[in-house]
Order: structure tokens, then sequence, then C-alpha cells
């Protein structure tokens, strides 16, 4: 193997996977990541987001599957039908990868570093491949195909993603958690508070929730949030507790994601009848 193109972009194919492979690892554990630098930039909270998984599996098994594949096909053949073949599909898939890149610049409001950087090695593999392809070009018809394909999966996910919530379900719950001074001292960089949002979906924004990270301040209300939360000794998010009329505290949950029927428990509020 003396090709230095194709040796270039072997090594690529492996550090996709590597990459691919550290983002499954995020996405099951319970801690964080080493990636999570600040409010803006955090790999923890993407990852454990209703959009780094269809049907419950992580997208991060897909990106690993198409790195995977180009690893083994380039080790083993570097004709054009096999260089063409891989670039076809890495048009597809950077096309649902950068819908994904857009759930994070308008919705979360969060970058994932290596994710963008995986995004960034399949678009090189893409060009160096078209660049191994000389004299042999692609036909604009399949370049399209790619496309066209990679729009509809892109769509498919978006709707998915869209329905994947519990809608209004629990509105009536956390309207009644409210109502009895339940507040989720959270974190906005907390991926642990990211899903108990996601639990609830829309009606969390009935309940308090109390800013506890410092890193998270940028408004001398929040800085009030964060004094709050130092008074309860918050060591870990999200951290559930019920106040009297008064301000005083009447009960502490455990640190960490409450189940609804721990809530309802404590709270005597009726969660919705399973249809």
């Amino acid at each position: 193997m003396k090709n230095p193109l194709r040796i270039a972009i072997i090594s690529l194919s492996l550090l996709g996977m590597v990459i691919m492979a550290y983002l499954i690892k995020v996405g099951y554990s319970d801690g964080g990541s080493f990636c999570d630098l600040s409010e803006t930039i955090n790999c923890d909270l993407v990852n454990k987001s209703k959009y780094a998984k269809v049907f419950g599996i992580p997208v991060s098994f897909g990106g690993f599957a198409f790195f995977t594949l180009l690893f083994v096909t380039y080790l083993r053949s570097f004709t054009p039908e096999t260089i063409k073949r891989n670039v076809l599909l890495g048009i597809f898939f950077l096309v649902p990868s950068y819908y994904l890149t857009m759930t994070e610049i308008f919705d979360l409001k969060a970058y994932c570093i290596f994710c963008e950087t995986s995004k960034v090695v399949m678009l090189i593999l893409v060009v160096l491949g078209i660049f191994a392809l000389r004299p042999v070009r692609l036909k604009k018809n399949e370049v399209i195909t790619a496309l066209v394909a990679g729009l509809i999966m892109a769509v498919s996910m978006f709707f998915i993603h869209t329905n994947s919530g519990p809608g209004t379900k629990y509105e009536e719950f956390s309207k009644c958690l409210a109502e009895k001074e339940f507040v989720m001292l959270g974190s906005k960089t907390c991926a642990s508070c990211l899903k108990q949002r996601d639990m609830f979906g829309d009606p969390i924004h009935n309940i308090r929730e109390v800013e506890c990270d410092p890193r998270n301040v940028d408004t001398p209300e929040k800085q009030k949030e964060v004094e709050y939360c130092a008074t309860y000794k918050i060591t870990k998010t999200p951290t559930w507790i019920q106040l009297d009329t008064e301000g005083n505290l009447v009960h502490r949950f455990d640190a960490g994601v409450q189940s609804f029927e721990s809530l309802a428990e404590v709270s005597g509020c009726a969660l919705p009848a399973e249809k």
C-alpha cells in the first residue's frame, strides 16, 4: 500500500471510527465529556438530547458504521468502483449530518466539538475520494440521487424528532407540581437536566427551574439563582425540592433525574392516564 492518498483516506476513516466510538460512549455514560467546556461547547448535552437518537438508537452508530465501511473497503480495494461508491455514500451521509448541526444551532444552542469534527472528516473523505477518482468524474444524476436520498433521510429524522416527545401529556401534572411549590434546581448545560426536561416535554415550562451553575450566569437574576442553589449545597443536578408557601424546605429528593412516579408519590399529583 504505497498510494499516499489511499493511506490518508484509510487513516481518516479510522479517525472517524474513533470519534464515533467515543460519542457512543458519551451517549450511554452517566458522566460528562471532557469536551464540556462551556454553555455552548458541550458534547454531553448534545449527545444526550433527543436529536442524538432515532427510534432510541444513537445516530453515532450510523456514523461508526459509515466510517467502518470505508475503512474496511479501502483496505481491501482502491478501485474506481469502490471509491465512487464510497464517495456517493459520503454525500448521502453528509446531508442528515448537517441537519443535526442545524439542531445544535437553532434548538440546543450548544455544540459538540467531536460531532462537528466527524462531519469535517466526512467532508474531507468525500473531497479526497473525488480527487482519487480522477480522471473519472461522478455523473451529475448520481450526485443528485445521493443528495435527494440524504435529504429524504434528513426530513424523516426531522419528523421523528418533532414527534418524539410527550407533547402536552404532562400539562396538568406539571401545573399541579408548580402549585405545590416543586422546584427543579438544575443547569442549562446539564445533560441529566435535559433528560428530565425531555421527559416532561413542553409542560416543563410550568415548573420553576433554578440555574445552579455559576458558569451560566449572564444576568443579575441568574446570579441570584446560583446563590440560592448554594444555600442548599447542591453538588449534582437536577435536584428537586418542595417548598411551603413561606419558601421553607418541605422535601428534598435525592439528586438525579426523578421518575414521574416518584414526583407523584411525594406531591399527591395525579399522573395522566395511560392510553
